[in-house]
């Protein structure tokens, strides 16, 4: 996919309102505030840029859409943030060069352009309308985004990648269960991929790179020792797995800590955001630093007060946190790009 990366990536950011970072592309720039969408459908001679978004609840997006209580996305962009979402008409803009699709176990091809709400009937949002936001704008050539993620899974057991091995002592009537979740999302991206000339407009076989995984997940591991324990060592198996699965050996990755509580967090869930950081530390992980890319997202913390629900785990349902992070993936995403094939536009 990419020659050796030559340049460091820095591991975190930090964000005042939207991130105060650039992302260096070759016409252009990534601002710190977008425009609005022009409406163009992306350049259909080049391949479809893929990305896959994959993880636990946060993942399948927590932040509620709707109403005048502080922390919804209505309530936000009404006070003038993420004005790229509204048009003058106040309406909902969409991004007719990047799709997005909802790859489930059932009923899996839930597609259409990135927009809100991500699909009719949905509530709330995850980090993949600004990470989407962000790639429609990096890339001439038209984006799919493939999330595939569900509530309540570790990476210790239900994701558990396969370089990680099995578990000693699982009842035959449990083994099934373990890695489950990891074999359905690559089957789901393989499955959608077969019907991408249903999934983009006016596809003209221009074929697909996969050029990018981004991983939000952690809350279940901490609530076993165990798997707070291994969480590092089965993240770097992930990484290397995913790659070995699309046969993309450098393929960037960009990864989201777990952040609740913000700079007051602790226990366990402390000890998976330093997991999380390390796999992009030069030192630790020098194979891996040039091309992944983790941001430690607890200043994305939203108090309840300020959050339409109190619900820690689900960061309290604060649309900002979750605009916020797919930010910072997109941006990270940006620069791993830039870092590996500065012609890939």
């Amino acid at each position: 996919m990419t020659a050796t990366r030559q340049t460091k990536i820095v591991s975190s950011l930090v964000a005042v309102g939207l991130i105060a970072l650039v992302v260096h592309v070759r016409a252009r720039e990534i601002p710190d505030h977008l425009s609005d969408p022009v409406g163009e459908a992306g350049n259909s001679s080049q391949p479809v840029q893929v990305y896959i978004l994959a993880g636990q609840s946060n993942m399948v997006g927590m932040g509620e859409i709707r109403g005048n209580s502080p922390g919804t996305l209505e309530t936000l962009t009404n006070k003038g943030k993420f004005a790229h979402l509204v048009d003058d008409n106040g309406d909902w803009t969409t991004r007719k060069d990047v799709y997005y699709v909802e790859a489930r176990l059932h009923n899996p091809y839930i597609s259409g352009p990135l927009t809100v709400p991500p699909h009719p009937g949905k509530s709330t949002i995850g980090p993949e309308v600004q990470f989407g936001h962000i790639m429609g704008y990096y890339h001439d050539a038209q984006v799919l985004i493939i999330k595939t993620a569900q509530g309540n899974r570790a990476l210790g057991w239900d994701f558990r990648p396969p370089s990680s091995g099995f578990l000693p002592d699982i009842k035959d009537d449990l083994r099934k269960w373990e890695g489950r979740e990891y074999r359905l999302m690559v089957d789901r991206v393989r499955r959608t991929l077969v019907h991408i000339e249903d999934i983009i407009p006016n596809y003209q076989g221009q074929g697909y790179e996969i050029s990018g995984f981004v991983w939000w997940q952690g809350h279940r591991d901490g609530g076993k020792k165990k798997r707070t324990e291994n969480y590092e060592t089965h993240l770097v198996n992930l990484i290397d797995d995913i790659r070995d699965e699309f046969d993309v050996p450098d393929l960037p990755v960009a990864i989201a800590t777990v952040g609740f509580y913000g700079q007051d967090m602790k226990g366990n869930y402390l000890k998976i955001l330093k997991a999380q950081m390390a796999v992009s530390d030069q030192d630790q992980y020098p194979e891996l630093a040039e091309n992944v890319f983790s941001v430690d997202i607890r200043d994305f913390w939203r108090s309840a007060d300020e959050s339409p629900k109190r619900q820690g785990h689900h960061y309290n349902r604060n649309a900002e946190t979750f605009m916020l992070v797919g930010d910072a993936l997109g941006r990270g995403m940006g620069q791993l790009l830039e870092a590996g094939k500065p012609d890939r536009r």
